[in-house]
């Protein structure tokens, strides 16, 4: 059984136009977050970086589709 809210990509579904991208230390590129806003983005890079634990970190635009035409 799922919990929590089954329409989350109804409700309140905003387009994520940045995302924060490094390399864990198995050597795989993963996501490690998708943001609204290219600041939000930043902030959790910093974070990261800080941390130090992903290398090769970097925020990245990420091209809407043509339906979406938030970004």
């Amino acid at each position: 059984m799922l919990r929590g809210n089954p329409n989350w990509a109804k409700n309140g579904s905003t387009t994520k136009c940045f995302r924060v991208r490094g390399k864990n230390r198995d050597g795989q590129m993963v996501t490690l977050g998708r943001y609204e806003t290219e600041g939000e983005a930043t902030a959790h890079y910093d974070a990261l970086v800080e941390n130090g634990y992903y290398q090769h970190l970097g925020v990245q635009y990420v091209k809407p589709k043509p339906a979406d035409p938030g970004c």
